[in-house]
């Protein structure tokens, strides 16, 4: 019976020696935790339009509206590409097209596409590429202004059969961001 209690003891105290111990952990241990804020950039630019004054034209909400144009004129269309202020850096590239609601127009609307873009490509800041958008060669940075064009060429060699038709001189301008860009456009 002795040793029953000696033995109860000696559990007894082990248990209380294992509480003890647990009791001191509990003083070691620690937390802490942080949060933190991220907050991603954007690429935001504007197509922004203007002419000379002069021109016989009403600028409207849907663009500027061109009367009395004959083969040969030199047309004041100013189209620039604006970097909005809190933009990141990007890349820019356009697409400009002509077009009609007539189809007996779609060779001449060929003709001065191809024509507007090649005057673009005169200028060593825009590449015009086989997918046909003109790629701006630099990066630009907030509250850049970037010229695309100034004015558009008629060709003269357009004839009676185009008196009195319309059409338009359509420009999309993109962007994408500068970092950590691969060099391929994404699709929009």
């Amino acid at each position: 019976m002795k040793n029953r209690r000696m033995g109860l003891s000696i559990a007894a105290a082990s248990l209380a020696g294992v509480l003890a111990m647990g009791a001191t952990l509990a003083y070691f241990t620690d937390k802490d935790s942080a949060s933190n804020v991220f907050t991603m950039g954007k690429v935001g630019i504007d197509l922004v339009e203007d002419t000379k004054e002069g021109e016989s034209v009403e600028i409207t909400d849907s663009g500027i509206h061109y009367g009395g144009i004959v083969p040969g004129d030199e047309v004041s269309k100013i189209a620039n590409v604006v970097v909005d202020s809190d933009s990141e850096d990007a890349y820019i590239r356009v697409m400009v097209t002509a077009d009609s609601g007539s189809k007996e127009l779609s060779a001449y609307m060929t003709e001065l596409t191809d024509q507007i873009r090649n005057t673009v490509a005169e200028d060593e800041k825009w590449t015009l590429k086989s997918d046909g958008y003109l790629y701006y060669s630099d990066i630009v940075s907030a509250d850049e202004v970037i010229n695309i064009f100034d004015t558009v060429s008629i060709p003269a060699s357009w004839g009676n059969e185009i008196a009195g038709e319309t059409f338009n001189v359509n420009i999309t301008a993109y962007a994408v961001q500068a970092d950590n860009f691969t060099g391929e456009w994404p699709e929009f």
